[in-house]
């Protein structure tokens, strides 16, 4: 991922659909962001997986797009 050269809000991430980059499916939807507040950066997710919810290391996400975030 490239460090810093975008911004996105964190409103336009949350429901936004997370899918996998290996086969296309998808893995849920973002529910929250793990925001580490004194260095500014981002720690992971927390994707709506059904009826639960799942936790999304920053180092398992490959791509954030217009659409979706690439698991």
């Amino acid at each position: 991922m490239h460090e810093g050269r975008d911004v996105v809000p964190i409103n336009a991430l949350v429901g936004m659909p997370v899918l996998s980059r290996v086969s296309g499916n998808k893995l849920g939807e973002v529910r929250d962001l793990f925001v580490d507040q004194i260095n500014g950066m981002l720690n992971g997710l927390t994707v709506t997986v059904g009826q639960g919810t799942a936790a999304l290391p920053y180092d398992e996400i490959h791509s954030f797009g217009r659409d979706a975030v690439m698991a």
